[in-house]
């Protein structure tokens, strides 16, 4: 199955990803998650990726993505 992968830009005008967590972006964190499962809302800034959420699965990553209005 395919992961499901999300972009958009939130009210502040910082680009928003949910996506699952890959090595090469786990790298660039400050903090390590604990759990690789399911995916996480990405804010980036100038400073790097920040994680702001994660959520368990595919319903509950379209459910986000539809509140934030990204796609």
């Amino acid at each position: 199955m395919a992961a499901l992968y999300f972009t958009g830009t939130s009210l502040t005008g910082k680009c928003l990803t949910l996506a699952p967590m890959t090595s090469r972006r786990a790298a660039g964190l400050n903090i390590q998650p604990h759990d690789w499962a399911g995916y996480f809302l990405f804010e980036a800034s100038t400073n790097g990726d920040r994680v702001i959420a994660r959520v368990e699965d595919d319903e509950a990553a379209f459910d986000l993505a539809a509140l934030l209005g990204i796609g």
